[in-house]
């Protein structure tokens, strides 16, 4: 099987990390073949959220997210989604990243009744961080070391996770590390550290040093830097709204913080201007998790982040889609 994927050098962000990892993994299991978008000799394209291929090559389409911002802040969500839209008509299946993400596409594109799956993002399993984890825990009077990370914008609450740090700086002593560009610091504490943009080979050396991922973006479809996280053995505490408790759900990985009320997600929404989470639940989830440290490392289950499990899943749709593709050629040859 021959599989058309775009550079990711030329796609980046998360998304772009997620595919370089599935490409490199797919030629290390030597499974399939990786060639360029736009080589003729290929069985299926592979893209994410816009076909930029052969238009006569059949394509699978990985949907992240669709745009439904109420203000508009980056541009018309019709003109914003018509490409990502006019992809999906004429793809021959669609993988949606988490739950959350075929609901929230439905709910705005309409019903997906072309071959589809859903499949959490993978990463690479850091078994050498997860061992040290497991052995270390959190002693008792230690410094508690919490990171997040973000291409920070309104609605990935940056804000509010320095003022759950703040109030756990009340009864202990946490630090908080901040990776991803904020332009100007949102806060000045003390215990805070911006690191700024950080490439994604170096990503580890902070999740290694760190014990607690803590995301409270709201409305995410399935956040790639939970996934690094969860794959360097770090416990998590994240919102109960979008696809991130899916994640968390499937790995055993942390609490869900019931911060967040239910969102009418079907229309637009004010994404640039979020509701503040319940700083108190997730001050309370973050206690819970270091109260059980030990426990909550040893259940955690990160196959379910591997990229290896997550590329069989991946070439196993790619394989019955072309199959499908394939009989109903042969049907209508038949006719």
């Amino acid at each position: 099987m021959k599989i058309g994927l775009r550079s990711a050098l030329g796609i980046g962000g998360g998304a772009g990390n997620f595919l370089l990892q599935l490409a490199q993994e797919i030629k290390r299991a030597q499974c399939a073949e990786i060639v360029g978008s736009y080589n003729p000799f290929q069985d299926i394209g592979l893209y994410s959220s816009v076909h930029r291929g052969l238009p006569w090559i059949p394509y699978i389409l990985r949907l992240d997210g669709v745009y439904f911002d109420k203000e508009e802040t980056e541009g018309s969500n019709q003109a914003l989604n018509r490409p990502i839209y006019k992809s999906i008509n004429k793809a021959s299946g669609i993988i949606f990243q988490s739950e959350f993400c075929k609901e929230l596409f439905e709910s705005h594109y309409g019903p997906i009744t072309k071959p589809n799956i859903v499949i959490l993002n993978g990463a690479n399993l850091q078994q050498k961080q997860i061992n040290a984890q497991k052995k270390a825990g959190v002693r008792q009077g230690e410094i508690r070391r919490i990171i997040c990370a973000a291409k920070w914008r309104k609605h990935k609450r940056l804000r509010s996770i320095i003022e759950a740090v703040r109030q756990l700086n009340k009864t202990g002593e946490y630090e908080l590390i901040v990776l991803g560009e904020v332009g100007a610091a949102e806060e000045n504490d003390s215990f805070i550290t911006y690191v700024g943009e950080v490439p994604h080979a170096s990503i580890s050396q902070y999740l290694e040093k760190a014990n607690l991922f803590l995301h409270l973006c709201w409305l995410d479809s399935c956040p790639n830097a939970v996934v690094e996280a969860i794959t360097h053995g770090l416990p998590v505490v994240c919102s109960n709204q979008g696809g991130t408790p899916e994640i968390v759900r499937a790995t055993n990985a942390g609490f869900i913080s019931e911060c967040d009320a239910p969102v009418d997600y079907s229309g637009l929404v004010d994404l640039y201007n979020p509701p503040s989470p319940d700083i108190n639940k997730v001050v309370s989830s973050v206690k819970n998790v270091f109260e059980q440290y030990d426990s909550i490392l040893n259940k955690m289950d990160f196959t379910q982040v591997d990229i290896a499990l997550t590329t069989q899943k991946y070439l196993s749709f790619c394989q019955q889609v072309i199959d499908s593709l394939h009989n109903k050629t042969y049907s209508n040859d038949k006719l």
